[in-house]
């Protein structure tokens, strides 16, 4: 190694960072400085408009860093308004991964989706996820009762009975009999 040694403290990082195209923090690690933040977060962050732009810079930021809770904070200032235009399920379920667990952003997700369900699928993801034996999880289990009747009572075919026991959740559930039951009517005892 060549040049002489230069203090952390005596470095133009600013320059680094704009003439070498990487981060603070990497300047810092290499002067082995623990715990410094990575300033140009902090500029993406304040020009960051979308909770999706945020969300990036949330999980770019260090565990429990100045960074991670600016983040957090613009996260939760821009989530009433993302969750509010968000109408299907598919997209309520998506601010609802990207919530911190735990979160009063992703408890607000989970409530909106519990009224948009309009597949089994959609109410089983919800069942899945729901705290046991709460009313969550009961009243995924009435949705998906309730779309089982419509395609129970539409099934006449040897597929469609099959394809409704199969996709009958959760296993051992009264749909999951009665499809079998259904689909026992195509094996009559031969005499």
């Amino acid at each position: 190694m060549s040049g002489e040694a230069i203090a952390y403290e005596a470095v133009d990082v600013a320059r680094m960072v704009s003439e070498l195209n990487i981060t603070e923090r990497s300047v810092a690690r290499a002067f082995c400085v623990r715990g410094a933040e990575d300033f140009s977060l902090f500029a993406k962050l304040a020009a960051a408009e979308t909770f999706e732009e945020v969300w990036g810079l949330y999980l770019a930021a260090p565990s429990g860093s100045e960074m991670m809770e600016a983040a957090l904070a613009k996260m939760e200032e821009l989530f009433p308004a993302r969750l509010a235009a968000a109408e299907t399920f598919a997209k309520v379920w998506g601010l609802y991964r990207r919530a911190p667990s735990g979160s009063e952003m992703e408890k607000a997700a989970l409530a909106k989706m519990a009224a948009l369900p309009d597949t089994s699928a959609e109410a089983w993801g919800l069942y899945r996820i729901a705290p046991s034996g709460s009313e969550m999880m009961e009243a995924m289990l009435a949705k998906m009762e309730e779309l089982f009747s419509v395609r129970f009572a539409a099934a006449h075919t040897f597929d469609e009975v099959r394809e409704l026991y199969l996709s009958a959740v959760p296993s051992g559930s009264e749909m999951r009999k009665a499809a079998l039951r259904k689909l026992a009517t195509f094996f009559p005892k031969k005499n």
